[in-house]
């Protein structure tokens, strides 16, 4: 879920919203198989992966902590939200390099399935015109199954 850029000082109450969330979550496993490049592969902006199986479970997780953040009156994207492992995104359009080919190829493999026992808050910084990301903050999912 992306919230925006936030100051600082909102970071403990971000990951306290995420712990309460977590805690109301149980683990769940997700098979993870596809890559397709955004827009389209010949110019793409963002690699990504696909869920092929507990894509409910991301999506239900995302809506919950899009309620939560909302209540908290953090504003989420607005955009339609398609469950998606994002791998990296270009820097400018003179870094993006024809994909089609190479989607072709591999773009149907299956990597396997993952437990998914955790979410991770990021901060991003630039530093010399690049994206710099750290994590602030750790949520397990405590929920009873």
């Amino acid at each position: 879920l992306y919230i925006g850029q936030q100051e600082d000082d909102a970071v403990p109450e971000i990951a306290k919203i995420m712990a309460e969330v977590g805690r109301e979550v149980s683990p769940f496993s997700m098979e993870v198989a596809g890559i397709s490049a955004m827009p389209a592969p010949a110019c793409p902006r963002l690699i990504e992966v696909g869920i092929a199986s507990g894509k409910d479970c991301v999506e239900a997780l995302h809506e919950r902590l899009a309620k939560a953040f909302s209540m908290a009156n953090f504003a989420s994207d607005r955009r339609p939200y398609r469950a998606t492992i994002l791998l990296g995104r270009t820097v400018t359009y003179t870094d993006r390099v024809d994909l089609t080919d190479a989607i072709e190829a591999i773009g149907n493999l299956n990597f396997g399935k993952t437990d998914v026992f955790e979410m991770v808050l990021c901060g991003a910084e630039l530093l010399d015109s690049r994206p710099v990301h750290r994590v602030l903050a750790r949520c397990d999912f405590s929920a009873s199954q």
